[in-house]
């Protein structure tokens, strides 16, 4: 007898067992988690920019599986996000608790955590933390970046003081690098409300930071911080910036170092110096002005730590750049 014959006959002998097991097996592919949050968007109100902002959204299964919370992200830096239980049984639920730092921010602001689960219908659930920063007092900007900047050009920018007294007032304002300068100005009704600050030349090459505190006549925040950066490009880089041994290699280690022009036209190596004579030096132009220095045979030793590598170039300025030697110790 065929099987499908067989399988006719035995429905017809056993009809309420094959629709019970019918309806099992649909049971069966329904069943599955679901991410419920009634609440999916808090709204903090208008809340003063020395605030950090704390909320917990409810997590629920409305699903009949084990719900499984895989990873939970936010969208910036000033926001953490983190889950009490990562798996919640069918009706179980689990607290979200979310931060935002709104320290320096201004006016309409939105935060987002995205939840990814095992939910089948929607394995990415998108939390929103909404609102508006006020000020009582604070400059605008928070925090001032001047870029990248040329190594004889001045540059300048306005910072003003935020109040909602139109009467408080900078008193004084001190800086920490010789770099950046400020002055403070004042508006038509004789009150000291912003400050010029300026970059000015010379400037140390690489990444500058820099900070002002900045005195005024409130009555709670009498002091106010303004960080300020700045980039000043390099004639030429040199990659990586140090040379890094660890392990045990008795036939000694290669490393290689990439040297490119930065503002300089071009660049030629004119000798590479090596702390060991075991050391082999190989220079080959590798194109688009871009040179490499191969070192190889380089022994892992103590000795070799906080010794440098010195590439001779034709650049003014950077006729010897140092490159450092660190050696990690292979012992845990």
């Amino acid at each position: 007898m065929k099987q499908d014959q067989v399988t006719k006959n035995s429905a017809l002998r056993y009809p309420m067992a094959l629709a019970l097991l019918t309806a099992a097996l649909v049971r069966g592919a329904e069943a599955a988690p679901k991410l419920v949050c009634e609440e999916e968007t808090f709204n903090f109100g208008e809340r003063e920019d020395t605030e950090v902002v704390k909320h917990a959204f409810v997590l629920r299964n409305g699903g009949d599986e084990d719900l499984v919370i895989e990873s939970v992200r936010v969208s910036c830096g000033c926001t953490v996000a983190d889950v009490s239980s990562r798996t919640l049984p069918p009706g179980g639920e689990s607290a979200l608790d979310a931060s935002v730092k709104i320290q320096g921010r201004r006016g309409p602001q939105s935060m987002t955590i995205s939840v990814s689960s095992n939910d089948p219908e929607r394995p990415l659930a998108v939390l929103t933390m909404r609102g508006t920063v006020s000020v009582d007092v604070g400059l605008e900007p928070a925090y001032l970046n001047f870029g990248q900047l040329g190594t004889d050009r001045k540059q300048s920018h306005e910072v003003k003081l935020l109040s909602r007294d139109p009467t408080v007032r900078i008193v004084s304002v001190t800086g920490d690098h010789p770099s950046f300068q400020a002055v403070v100005s004042t508006n038509a009704s004789g009150f000291a409300r912003s400050l010029h600050v300026t970059a000015q030349p010379p400037f140390e090459r690489g990444f500058l930071r820099a900070e002002f505190t900045v005195t005024t006549t409130h009555p709670t925040r009498p002091t106010l911080r303004l960080p300020v950066s700045a980039l000043i490009p390099e004639l030429l880089h040199v990659i990586p910036k140090e040379i890094v041994l660890k392990g045990l290699h008795p036939a000694g280690l290669t490393r290689s170092l990439l040297v490119r022009p930065g503002l300089a036209d071009s660049v030629t190596i004119r000798g590479v110096a090596v702390p060991d004579e075991r050391i082999q030096v190989r220079i080959e132009d590798i194109g688009n002005g871009n040179q490499r220095v191969t070192l190889a045979n380089i022994p892992v030793e103590a000795a070799l730590d906080g010794k440098v590598v010195e590439i001779e170039t034709d650049v003014v300025g950077y006729e010897r750049v140092k490159v450092p030697i660190r050696v990690l110790s292979s012992t845990p």
